[in-house]
């Protein structure tokens, strides 16, 4: 077979096309296994992924060029990612003045028919789907030379790019695979396997809402039976199914027939890298629980077990549906908000104990002293914001004047508690004395005489500044 002939070959495109989408690291393995009998083909699907990596065009090869900026009434405004079979642009609908999301088949790629069967496939499973957390399908189109889908334009980010940042908490991981679950339970329920679950084809609107992306390899429950349509060329122990090798069951990696089940070994590897930020381990397919030790800690035991059920190797271990994994994570998150309800009322009924314990040992609220006053000579009464009497206090000599000097206590440095008012009385006697007084009841919490007197025959604004000395309180006359 000369290389012209080759690279027409539905086999060499699948080939080719499959290993693209791998991971850099993985791609070598993929044309060893996938052409072991054919060094030819495996050299030049070699050659081609290095000149793709090369240029990092992915799809694009450079006879090609770039995306137009208008495609039929579709104008370009941005290009969102690429995949294994087609590119995702930004446009606006001139007609119908909405932005839409246009998914593209490259020209290079519908020259071959099986990927228009497969692109159609994609369009005719994602019509049949109707659910919140699945982009909608409007149209499938043929303009200007390109093969495309109209979509719903979901905003956000990736799932995948999130983690890039950091791994998730437990409490931000359970909302987005509830609705991830969701989304996988309208799809089974049509009868959709969605075959290439993952970080990057999950999008979180800045709400937080989830949709799932990519519907490019689903299948149909009555196509899982059976082998694609390319596998037969395919050489011995091939891989059957296409997918990305990191989120694949044992079943979708060996070659076996899919179910449902088979995504929810996906949920489960994407709730594991949520919780993680790391992909889950290879071994984890052959029984080996080490991933368990990579979790953070005080997860809930029920969750675990789930996430054990998800992963289970052999499928029929594994927990049957997502509607059941999406309904015991409902559980979990009620009852983790429940746990948080009675914490907050527990604290909300300790805080009101506290403040009817202080209500009943002085007979009303605090309130903030506004002035002190003399009535007579030995009787020293505290006026509050709301002019109400605060408390009086007896001396046995007469006063000459006092100083409100702090209104609220401050938490000084020989760990009394707030609440306080400091006050300096000058007697008569020309003593004077500085006094820390509870706020509430006007007894002093502690007192201090001054080495300096005060005149008698004083007059005028008298300021006192406190200073941080060792021997508190310290305060000096200026």
């Amino acid at each position: 077979m000369d290389d012209a002939t080759r690279r027409g070959s539905a086999g060499f495109d699948e080939v080719f096309l499959l290993a693209l989408n791998l991971p850099v690291s993985d791609r070598a393995a993929y044309p060893d296994q996938a052409c072991a009998d054919d060094a030819a083909m495996r050299s030049e699907i070699m050659e081609m992924l290095a000149i793709a990596d090369l240029r990092r065009t992915c799809l694009v090869p450079p006879e090609i060029g770039l995306v137009p900026d208008r495609i039929g009434r579709y104008e370009i405004l941005c290009e969102c990612g690429r995949g294994g079979m087609g590119i995702v642009l930004r446009a606006k609908d001139t007609q119908l003045l909405r932005e839409v999301a246009l998914k593209i088949l490259p020209q290079f790629l519908s020259r071959v028919p099986r990927n228009l069967e497969r692109f159609t496939r994609e369009a005719q499973i994602l019509a049949g789907l109707s659910h919140p957390g699945i982009a909608t399908l409007f149209s499938m189109e043929k303009c200007d030379g390109f093969h495309f889908l109209t979509m719903e334009f979901v905003e956000g980010t990736t799932l995948s790019e999130i983690l890039a940042e950091r791994p998730l908490t437990f409490a931000e991981t359970l909302p987005i695979g509830i609705q991830i679950c969701r989304a996988l339970e309208a799809a089974h329920g049509k009868r959709v396997c969605h075959c290439d679950l993952k970080p990057a084809n999950i999008m979180v609107a800045h709400g937080g809402e989830v949709s799932v992306l990519d519907f490019g390899i689903a299948r149909a429950f009555d196509q899982l039976m059976r082998p694609m349509a390319f596998e037969s060329t395919e050489p011995p122990g091939a891989s059957r199914s296409a997918g990305t090798p990191a989120y694949m069951a044992p079943e979708q990696i060996t070659g076996q027939a899919l179910d449902e089940r088979t995504d929810l070994w996906a949920l489960g590897a994407v709730l594991f890298e949520c919780l993680t930020g790391e992909c889950l381990p290879d071994a984890t397919r052959t029984g080996d629980a080490g991933w368990t030790k990579r979790l953070p800690r005080r997860l809930p035991p029920k969750f675990v077990e789930l996430l054990k059920s998800c992963l289970a190797p052999d499928r029929d271990q594994r927990i049957c549906s997502a509607s059941a994994v999406g309904d015991a994570l409902e559980q979990l998150r009620r009852t983790k908000s429940h746990r948080i309800r009675l914490w907050r009322a527990a604290l909300g009924a300790a805080i009101a104990t506290a403040a009817l314990v202080a209500y009943l040992a002085t007979g009303r609220p605090t309130s903030p002293l506004a002035r002190l006053e003399i009535s007579g000579d030995h009787v020293l009464t505290a006026v509050d914001a709301r002019g109400e009497t605060a408390w009086t206090r007896h001396f046995a000599a007469p006063i000459r004047a006092t100083l409100l000097l702090e209104r609220s206590g401050r938490k000084h440095e020989n760990g009394k508690d707030p609440g306080g008012c400091v006050v300096t009385t000058m007697f008569s006697s020309g003593r004077s004395e500085l006094e820390y007084l509870d706020v509430r009841d006007g007894q002093p919490i502690w007192s201090h005489q001054p080495a300096w007197t005060m005149p008698v025959n004083a007059s005028g604004p008298i300021q006192y500044r406190w200073t941080t000395s060792a021997d508190w309180p310290g305060w000096r006359h200026r």
